[in-house]
């Protein structure tokens, strides 16, 4: 079983969480329900990057909302 993404984090966002236009993707194309997720923390290595599929539970830089 893969791990859960974990999206409490303050840097975990959207699509919309960046400057628009963009070319990041909002939902996947083959399941609509699957929300893609992009770290928005300017300190990480991921940051700008889809983490939606990294099985991320834990960062250095996790601050909980």
């Amino acid at each position: 079983m893969k791990n859960i993404l974990c999206c409490d984090c303050q840097y975990c966002g959207d699509k919309y969480s960046f400057p628009l236009p963009n070319d990041l993707i909002e939902v996947d194309s083959e399941n609509p329900f699957i929300k893609h997720y992009y770290c928005c923390c300017g300190d990480s290595e991921f940051y700008g990057k889809d983490i939606t599929n990294l099985d991320l539970t834990k960062c250095d830089s996790f601050e909980e909302l």
